[in-house]
């Protein structure tokens, strides 16, 4: 969230640089790449799914808790792994 905020906050800025609007649209698509790609990192690179295979391989009951659970919100009843989030997560953890 705070990658999410920084990016919101900065906006202003961005907007009032004296730069042509095409450079401006570039930082704008840059502030707004830059939360995803720190949820990049943080879900597929360095985070949870590589917790959470090693918790598969350590505990036994924690892949049926994996298929009901969400990742993050565990309120929220786990979807199907049918996003293209999912199959790369699954494709990273299969090819490392």
């Amino acid at each position: 969230m705070n990658w999410v905020s920084l990016s919101t906050i900065a906006i202003q800025s961005v907007l009032n640089l004296p730069t042509t609007n095409e450079q401006k649209a570039m930082m704008m698509f840059c502030l707004f790449c830059v939360p995803y790609g720190m949820f990049l990192t943080l879900v597929i690179w360095t985070g949870t799914k590589p917790a959470e295979a090693g918790s598969v391989k350590r505990r036994p009951g924690y892949k049926a808790y994996q298929e009901t659970t969400s990742m993050f919100f565990m309120w929220f009843p786990n979807q199907k792994k049918d996003n293209l989030i999912m199959r790369i997560q699954d494709w990273m953890l299969e090819n490392m």
